[in-house]
Formats: structure tokens, sequence, C-alpha cells
């Protein structure tokens, strides 16, 4: 299980993380219940599921996957 520290761009990785937490706070902090408020979640999270979840997040489990063989 410990083969992901191993990752090369893990530290990268963890940064697209934290700044994802970032946007968040800082829309929660700024969030009010208008049209333009849900339109940023929903475009937070679009592209967290499109660019990170299936390039990123994917790129990372091959990577182990190749590792714990």
């Amino acid at each position: 299980m410990g083969s992901y520290f191993k990752y090369p761009a893990l530290e990268e990785h963890k940064k697209l993380h934290l700044n994802l937490i970032s946007n968040l706070n800082n829309l929660t902090e700024n969030y009010n219940e208008s049209e333009a408020g849900r339109d940023d979640l929903v475009a937070i999270f679009g592209n967290w599921i499109v660019n990170h979840i299936l390039n990123e997040d994917l790129r990372f489990a091959n990577f182990v996957a190749t590792l714990e063989g």
C-alpha cells in the first residue's frame, strides 16, 4: 500500500487536492444562494471530475497498479 509514496508527481497531486479545498473554502465564505454561486460550485466540481479524477487520479492509480503487480 505504501507504493504511492514513490509516485513521481505526488507533491503536485497533493497540491491539486489542496487547491480544490482552498477553492471550496473561498466559495463557501462568499457563497450566497444566487445563480452565480451555484454556477461557480458546478464549475469547480465539473472541472474536478473531468480534469482531475478522469486524468490525474487515473494516472496515479495506473502508477500504483504497476508497482503492486
